[in-house]
């Protein structure tokens, strides 16, 4: 009965004032008891009246209360009265409800706001932290820890803008918890750091988890304004087999491992083993070590459509006459570089009636994808340019220096690969003596030891180092504090920076103040127009090639007419 008088109290009175999702919190027991408190005398007078209604006849004729008046039809108007009441209250119940709903809506909402990123909807450091320490209270624990840093993404941010590094980060969010089950906990820490929380699972399953994860960052591609974007990733992974482990504890060793991953040249998974001895040190492992040996297909340099490879060239125009690149043979004699022409190699597909090809930089970003860092795209465009070189004569091959493109990473991942490359050009036919090899992505592995090594391999057989910049901002001539790059190329995206009438470019003085300081030459091989050429010139650029120069041919029909004097004089050197 006080239940009923408890409802009745609620539905007549005043509605529920609004509630604002942020004051959820604070609607209560202590709400619904106030709301509880107003009088009741209003239904409990209502209830009365039709009670006395109904039972009038009978209080007139049986009990002798003839002084009273009497009411025609008082039974049927109570009756209609009771329905009457019941309706009302049906409709007060029925708006209750549906308020309690809205509540209940709204208190979801702001819970999930308050435990899950805005951008990605993934799960944000507050609710990682509450799960975190949940799995270190359990007593048998059997869980793991991804913790994930994406590579080269603030590229993307100066490049094209927040709006395209927002949209990766969504798809990457949504490609995680695609590849994980339905307990784990997929969390965006801030940035573009990640952790994946995968409880319940072996180490040798969370190993696989972490492959899965790598290899689907470096295979995703994001197109953007007819750009296709992509990213890698660094991750370190740790396993909580042990009780009594602390958050603190825990996260210090995944960010020790997600370090180690990265000064490896990233793109790799690094676990840190926890020791449950007192004073034992962490050590770390690596979890993708197979692809730190050569790795070796038939074909596996070409793309996975399955289109047709083939090596393409472009000649650059070379407008100043400088012997300064003169080097030492080993044993101390002087030797000039007789060079006339210089190639810029551009492989590409073949394309059809209903695809294009894909162009150059799309196939090397590929490569750095695949499992040995690109190493097999570099032995396929030196055995390219071995073959179109063997169909001239030494002493041709000796006027044409080849400036070919290879992916950084190649290098860290397959240590060897410089040895190799060398071995195959001496055990040529016809070797190459002038070879400028363009090291693409190096941002994302610059402060390499290795590529020190390649840097003193290649001087010491006369060839050069240079690398490609694709960025409008100073950060990326940070190569030049490590490596003494021979030249620096100008990436498409910097070149979109210069435009024709421009007389003060900041980026582009910088960048002839640092490598002139460096002692390296500032080449573009995607110059689109005339101004843009004549822009360049101006400002002291060696060579250039690009739209501007014409369309690229394949590689034997470029060396092919280099026999003829009307190229051979406007391309010449000196």
């Amino acid at each position: 009965m006080h239940f009923g008088s408890g409802v009745v109290a609620i539905c007549l009175n005043e509605d529920f004032p609004a509630i604002s999702p942020g004051r959820m919190k604070d609607l209560s027991a202590q709400k619904l008891s106030h709301s509880a408190e107003y009088p009741i005398f209003f239904p409990c007078a209502l209830m009365l009246a039709l009670l006395t209604l109904a039972s009038w006849p009978h209080l007139t004729g049986t009990a002798g209360l003839s002084w009273l008046p009497s009411f025609d039809h008082a039974q049927a108007l109570a009756s209609y009265g009771s329905i009457l009441i019941v309706i009302v209250l049906g409709i007060r119940l029925f708006r209750l409800t549906s308020r309690l709903q809205e509540l209940e809506t709204a208190r979801g909402v702001d819970n999930h706001a308050a435990l899950h990123d805005a951008l990605t909807g993934a799960a944000n450091r507050r609710q990682f932290e509450n799960r975190l320490s949940q799995l270190l209270e359990d007593g048998t624990p059997s869980h793991t820890l991804l913790m994930i840093d994406l590579d080269r993404f603030k590229p993307i941010n100066d490049l094209y803008g927040h709006a395209a590094g927002d949209a990766l980060l969504r798809e990457i969010t949504q490609g995680f918890k695609r590849l994980v089950r339905r307990d784990d906990l997929v969390a965006r820490l801030g940035g573009d750091e990640f952790a994946i929380l995968l409880p319940g699972i072996s180490s040798n399953k969370a190993e696989k988890s972490a492959l899965d994860v790598l290899s689907f960052v470096m295979k995703y591609r994001l197109t953007w304004e007819s750009e296709r974007l992509s990213v890698g990733a660094s991750i370190g992974l740790v396993n909580i087999n042990q009780p009594g482990l602390d958050a603190a504890t825990l996260l210090a060793a995944s960010d020790e491992a997600l370090y180690a991953a990265k000064e490896s040249g990233r793109g790799a998974i690094y676990a840190a083993d926890l020791s449950a001895e007192p004073g034992q040190e962490t050590t770390f492992r690596r979890i993708n070590a197979d692809i730190s040996v050569a790795f070796r297909g038939k074909r596996s340099h070409e793309p996975e459509d399955g289109r047709k490879q083939e090596a393409s060239a472009r000649l650059m125009t070379n407008l100043v006459c400088d012997h300064s690149d003169d080097r030492r043979r080993v044993h101390g004699a002087r030797r000039r570089h007789d060079v006339r022409h210089w190639v810029s190699m551009e492989p590409k597909t073949v394309g059809d009636a209903l695809t294009p090809g894909i162009l150059m930089r799309e196939l090397i970003g590929d490569a750095i994808a695949k499992n040995d860092g690109g190493a097999d795209f570099a032995r396929w465009v030196m055995a390219m340019a071995l073959s179109a070189a063997s169909r001239l004569s030494p002493a041709e091959v000796g006027r044409i220096h080849f400036v070919l493109p290879v992916p950084a990473r190649a290098f860290v991942i397959v240590p060897t690969l410089v040895d190799e490359l060398l071995r195959s050009n001496a055990l040529s036919r016809v070797p190459i003596r002038h070879i400028t090899f363009i090291l693409h992505g190096v941002e994302t592995v610059y402060d390499s030891p290795v590529l020190k090594e390649v840097h003193q391999r290649l001087t010491a057989s006369d060839f050069r180092l240079g690398f490609e910049i694709r960025a409008d901002n100073l950060e990326v001539m940070a190569p030049l504090r490590h490596v003494p790059y021979a030249e620096v190329h100008l990436g498409r995206e910097l070149m979109k920076k210069l435009r024709p009438g421009s007389s003060d470019n900041a980026t582009l003085d910088a960048l002839l103040a640092i490598t002139k300081s460096a002692g390296a030459s500032l080449v573009s091989s995607c110059v689109d127009t005339q101004e843009e050429a004549e822009l360049l010139t101006s400002k002291g650029v060696r060579r250039f090639a690009g739209p501007v120069s014409g369309t690229p041919q394949p590689l034997h029909e470029v060396l092919s007419g280099l026999s003829s004097p009307s190229k051979a004089q406007a391309h010449a050197l000196c």
